[in-house]
């Protein structure tokens, strides 16, 4: 019996199921992508056909939970496949496809990709392999989100920053490479990153399109991030300063007392210091604080910890020497360092050392950094510290 096609998609209004499995197709049907029926399926069955390729208005399949490609000689998929957004299932199996379009990362609903003997790219094959769906779909966002990225540095480097320069053939190529540069030099993972050049662009690249570099770019991006973290810690500091000088502060002084604070802290880590133990470090009176004496109580501070934390190092090497007789003194150190390294107080330290008997396994191997950590963080619990 001949197949009816017209029978099969009238059928289809009614269920909104459409199958065209095994009929040796080498396209889709146009009428399966038109209104009123592309609104109207929610399972598309072209398994087992001979499609190499699917055409855009895939993408009109709004409805469409379950996509059934198996078994057909496919290389890739449309990117227009965002469009379908109820897409719950899409199954591939046994096809040429090596790659997945970005915009697939876009689905909010997809739950399973059947991806069983494909061609798939080695990256994509393993991000499956290790996380699933879940996990490809991240790595499939990650490349659609640089995709755009992409896409919005050529933009803002062609119309803002080198506009007349991107006119000419030679500019033009010029901004390719740049992109191009510093989207190898910003990595996947500094998405972020790159999503921050896009917007300071102006500020970033060097007003010469000739003589700027994707190198010289991370520089700046560096500095505009250590700016922007050093003015957050400066509104820290001044609300450092009201809390300790609660009702005793000239507010009319207040800016210039931060400015000179910040002034006198070279690295940002040192503001953070002086946040964390602020009480020790400002003087009893407001009037008194002076940037460059506050920095020498930090240093003295800061050089006052280290020095016990290392004698509580040393207590806990000793007391590992006597859980452990039969390890050298070395082996002792290393593995006191690495547990003291889970272990923010010095104070700690010493108790990880009284109480080390109990806390540390009788054998050596056993001594894992992390469950001796745990250990004692159970043990202050139970003692209620």
């Amino acid at each position: 019996m001949a197949f009816d096609l017209a029978a099969t998609l009238l059928r289809a209004r009614e269920t909104g199921v459409l199958s065209l499995s095994s009929l040796g197709l080498t396209s889709v049907p146009r009428a399966a992508l038109e209104a009123p029926l592309a609104l109207q399926l929610r399972r598309l069955d072209l398994s087992h056909n001979d499609l190499r390729t699917l055409p855009p208005e895939l993408g009109a399949l709004r409805n469409l939970e379950e996509l059934f490609l198996n078994g057909n000689p496919l290389k890739e998929l449309p990117s227009e496949i965002e469009g379908c957004l109820s897409l719950k299932v899409i199954d591939l199996r046994e096809t040429h496809v090596a790659q997945l379009p970005p915009s697939l990362g876009q689905l909010p609903n997809i739950i399973d990709i059947n991806l069983l003997h494909t061609r798939l790219d080695p990256r994509l094959q393993e991000a499956y392999a290790r996380g699933g769906v879940l996990r490809l779909l991240s790595l499939l966002n990650e490349r659609n989100t640089r995709r755009e990225l992409e896409e919005a540095l050529r933009t803002t480097l062609t119309v803002d920053v080198y506009r007349e320069a991107a006119d000419t053939v030679a500019g033009k190529a010029r901004v390719a490479q740049l992109v191009a540069d510093c989207l190898e030099i910003f990595g996947v993972s500094e998405n972020a990153e790159l999503r921050t050049v896009v917007r300071n662009a102006q500020r970033l690249f060097h007003t010469d399109v000739n003589r700027a570099s994707a190198a010289e770019v991370r520089e700046r991006l560096t500095e505009l991030l250590r700016g922007n973290v050093r003015k957050a810690l400066a509104a820290d500091v001044e609300l450092k300063l009201r809390a300790v000088y609660y009702g005793r502060l000239d507010v009319t002084k207040v800016e210039g007392i931060v400015h000179d604070v910040m002034a006198c802290l070279p690295e940002l880590e040192d503001a953070q210091f002086l946040l964390e133990h602020a009480t020790k470090l400002f003087p009893k009176e407001a009037k008194d604080v002076r940037g460059a004496a506050l920095y020498e109580r930090l240093c003295a501070l800061r050089a006052a910890m280290a020095q016990d934390r290392a004698a509580a190092i040393a207590t806990l090497v000793k007391s590992l020497m006597n859980v452990y007789p039969d390890r050298e003194p070395h082996h002792c150190d290393s593995l006191a360092r690495a547990v003291s390294r889970l272990v923010k107080k010095a104070d700690d330290v010493r108790m990880l050392a009284s109480d080390a008997a109990e806390l540390f396994p009788p054998e050596f191997n056993a001594a894992k950094p992390k469950l001796v950590y745990r250990a004692f963080l159970a043990s202050k619990a139970e003692k209620g510290i």
